[in-house]
């Protein structure tokens, strides 16, 4: 219970209860007919078509007089749309290897009470616990890594009636400006 307790509340200090609205999604568009699939921000979703900021980050270059790259993306041409919010697998390594510390001291504590009593062993307390930080550490940011690599699939197939399906959905993840940051004209 104590440990649970540690978890939750190391997780909830590296920020593990993100805002929603403070999300950027990244969308890696899957098109029906190329190989050429654009990836960018999602910015907007139309009634029959996603808009997408592209480049490396648009807030980078936020300003007076800034210019936007954006793209748009009929409906009929999108085979999938795949969502991950940016910067997903470093948090998720980084929980990952948290969680990692808290389990190996606990199983390092574990160990060191099994071989106190053990004169075969000549292993210090402190050692202990640092090798089983360590490597929980190592293999928690391993785990978190490879499950915060996962993305949300929307398939649409070019049916428009399945991309007015997940229309909603697509909105809820779009990307908001800041309220300082005037927004392109579509």
């Amino acid at each position: 219970m104590t440990l649970l307790l540690i978890i939750n509340v190391l997780g909830s200090l590296m920020g593990h209860a993100q805002n929603k609205k403070d999300l950027v999604y990244m969308a890696y568009v899957e098109l029906m007919d190329t190989q050429n699939n654009p990836k960018g921000l999602l910015y907007e979703v139309l009634d029959s078509a996603v808009v997408l900021f592209v480049g490396k980050d648009p807030l980078s270059k936020a300003g007076p007089g800034a210019e936007y790259k954006y793209i748009t993306i009929p409906s009929k041409q999108i085979y999938r749309i795949k969502l991950r919010t940016k910067g997903k697998v470093a948090r998720s390594a980084k929980k990952g290897a948290l969680y990692g510390i808290v389990v190996g001291l606990a199983l390092g504590g574990l160990e060191a009470v099994a071989y106190e009593a053990d004169p075969w062993i000549d292993a210090d307390v402190g050692e202990l616990l640092l090798i089983g930080s360590l490597s929980g550490a190592m293999s928690g940011a391993m785990y978190g890594a490879i499950i915060g690599s996962f993305k949300t699939k929307i398939p649409i197939n070019g049916n428009q009636q399945r991309f007015s399906y997940q229309k909603d959905f697509l909105r809820g993840h779009a990307f908001k400006m800041p309220d300082n940051v005037q927004s392109p004209q579509l």
